[in-house]
Formats: C-alpha cells, structure tokens, sequence
C-alpha cells in the first residue's frame, strides 16, 4: 500500500483493514451499489466493483450507566461520513483512473463476511464481529472500487478466530432464556406501546436503548477491557458523550442534537418510553 495511504490511515488511527476480491462476496443490496455509481451487468458504460478495502473502526471508551455503549458518543454514521469524504478525496488524487465509494451500516456486501475475509476478525456466536484488540466493539465500514484488489498493495491478513465458543454470550442473553427467542435491543427500539411483558423485560434488564450483555460477558471483552486495548484511540467517539440517559436530557435536547445520536432514529418518543418504564422501578 502507498505510503500516502498508510499515513493518512495511521493519522485516524485506523489500524485495522484489508483488501478482498469483491467477486468473492455477494452483493446483497444492488440499488445501494448504484447509488454509489457502480452499475449491474449488461447496463452501458458499466462499472463493476474489483475490491473492497475492509476497515475496523473501534469506538469503545467505557460502558455508559442504562443504554448501549456504541449510542453513548454521537451517531458514528457522522464520522464514517466524514472520514470516507476525506479518504476517497485521497484515494482519487491517488488513483484517478479509479472510482471509490465508501458505505457504512447500509453497505451493498455484507460487512462482516467481507471483513472476516479481510483477516480483521470473525463473527461470534454472539453473531457480531469479534476482534483480538477490542473485541466486538466495532463498527464496519467498506470502500468499493472498481481498482482490481492487487493494486491496493495491501499486506494479507490471517486472523484466527478469537470467539472460544464458550457459551457464555447466550447463556447471559435474556433473549435465548425466554420460551420464545427476542433480542432486547431490538426490544428497546420497538415502536408504540410496548406489553407488560415486553416492559418488564427492559425494567428488569435496566436498558433504555440498546443492549450489551453478550458483549460484556464475553472472554475476548474482559481480556481486551484487562490489558486496555479495547479503548478506542478516535477522537471522535471520546469526546461528546453521554454516561447517562434520563428523560430531562432527552426532552431538553434540540431536535439537531438529538438526531446527532444513534437513538434518535426511533424518534424521542421511543426513548422517552424506555427512560418512563425505567422510572417506574
């Protein structure tokens, strides 16, 4: 890999990434790869992704008190947007014959398959990607390129996987203990009114948004939270956080600072719920 892209890369203190074949992956949602002016087979003038440069964004720096750690800095879609603008602009100076576009969260691949590929890490039995150096606390993100993956000159990855398969992330989930399987975040973003039992579950679990437990009680986490490589070292997600969620913040918060976080996309209402049913402890 170029000089100037590693610099940039170790700037951001993105230390994580890797480069797969993009034919080697499955695209799972064309009209997100159009949008990023890549084209399908058989149209004119067609553009047809060659690789797919794989990154590894940490974002944890401790778990806040009654929500998820990755909602407690603001909304990581931010950042992945300015990142890749500033990226992309180098990578294009670098390689103009070639067009990159980044993604994040709604990526045409499926993100952790191609990062598994990548050598960054694996996927869990706890179904999120597990890394040696901050375990699951990641979050995914892509450039596709129609530069063929050979020309990125980027040293392969081999990564073991770091899940033991011990057990414990679903033994710990309140979900796979009930007599039918739920998952408690998605719980505590269900729109409307919620059942008493569905109530009981977020005032039992203390959660207004959001859930980690597999995350906490996995091996990979406490080794990673021990020796301190799980702390992110992005500016970003240290700075403008909340420890704490309570229903005076949410409804004092400005609409554009509550859609600066990641639990906004639910509306205020539906925190405010979860924040009412806590309260009712």
């Amino acid at each position: 890999m170029r000089n100037e892209i590693i610099e940039f890369l170790q700037k951001e203190n993105i230390e994580l990434y890797g480069v797969v074949d993009a034919e080697s992956c499955n695209v799972r949602l064309e009209h997100v790869l159009k949008r990023g002016g890549f084209s399908e087979k058989g149209e004119e003038n067609y553009r047809r992704p060659r690789s797919i440069l794989c990154l590894c964004f940490p974002y944890f720096f401790g778990f806040p008190e009654n929500f998820s750690a990755y909602a407690s800095s603001p909304d990581y879609h931010k950042f992945c947007e300015d990142f890749f603008a500033r990226f992309t602009s180098l990578l294009t100076a670098t390689y103009p014959q070639y067009r990159f576009c980044g993604f994040a969260d709604k990526s045409p691949y499926d993100e952790v398959y191609a990062a598994s590929l990548a050598g960054l890490g694996k996927r869990g039995d706890n179904m999120l990607f597990l890394t040696d150096k901050y375990s699951s606390f990641v979050f995914l993100g892509e450039i596709v390129s129609d530069m063929p993956a050979e020309e990125w000159e980027c040293e392969a990855r081999a990564a073991a996987d770091p899940c033991l398969h011990c057990g414990k992330c679903k033994k710990a989930c309140p979900g796979y203990a009930a007599d039918e399987f739920f998952c408690l975040s998605a719980l505590t973003q269900k729109k409307g009114e919620l059942t008493p039992e569905e109530a009981e579950m977020i005032r039992k679990h203390g959660s207004a948004w959001g859930c980690d437990i597999c995350q906490k009680v996995c091996p990979v986490t406490e080794k990673a939270l021990a020796s301190g490589s799980i702390f992110t070292p992005i500016d970003y997600f240290k700075t403008g956080r909340t420890e704490r969620l309570t229903r005076e913040l949410i409804e004092n918060m400005s609409d554009e600072e509550f859609k600066s976080r990641a639990y906004s996309w639910r509306g205020k209402q539906t925190v405010l719920r979860n924040l009412k049913i806590l309260e009712e402890e």
